[in-house]
């Protein structure tokens, strides 16, 4: 009788130690190291940290002064959102904004939000630059079918927001 209760709790174990076992190798070959690898290679971009969830892929990473938040992040968030399959990607990039960036994006922020609301989109440029110029500040705006992204520079200073095109998602997502 006691071989029995042993065997069933060694058959357990190591059934347990298989499966969970399996399933972190999985993570860490499948989706972790080719992740981290197309990421190391992304000009002007360091990864700081790469988290594997079961419903997220979760990357913090800091850019350097060349890196074209508008050009380049697009681009990245599809590609990862290809390797992560079915998980949510989220992407945070590190900004170094100072009180005049801060100030500027919280004018800025009326003028975006009433264009997206109104998909207006026309409009969110014209609103920055109006705040841009007054404050004289470099700044970039793309837009794909779901986001609005915006960059804003003032000397070594940067701000990077991603903004929701569509109403399920509104709100102003902050990205720093």
């Amino acid at each position: 009788m006691k071989t029995r209760v042993i065997a069933a709790i060694l058959s357990l174990v190591v059934t347990l130690v298989l499966l969970f076992g399996g399933y972190f190798v999985y993570q860490w070959w499948a989706l972790k190291k080719p992740i981290e690898a197309m990421l190391t290679h992304e000009p002007h971009f360091q990864l700081v940290e790469l988290r594997i969830e079961p419903d997220r892929v979760w990357i913090k990473a800091n850019t350097d002064a060349a890196f074209s938040f508008t050009d380049q992040f697009p681009d990245l968030n599809k590609r990862v959102k290809n390797m992560a399959g079915e998980r949510a990607v989220t992407i945070q990039l590190v900004d170094k904004p100072d009180p005049v960036l801060n100030r500027a994006w919280n004018q800025m922020v009326f003028g975006i939000e009433e264009g997206l609301v109104n998909t207006r989109y026309s409009q969110i440029p014209k609103s920055v630059d109006t705040v841009a110029k007054s404050m004289q500040i470099r700044y970039d705006i793309t837009m794909d079918d779901q986001f609005l992204y915006v960059e804003l520079h003032r000397g070594p200073h940067t701000l990077y927001r991603v903004l929701p095109l569509h109403k399920s998602n509104s709100g102003v997502k902050d990205n720093g």
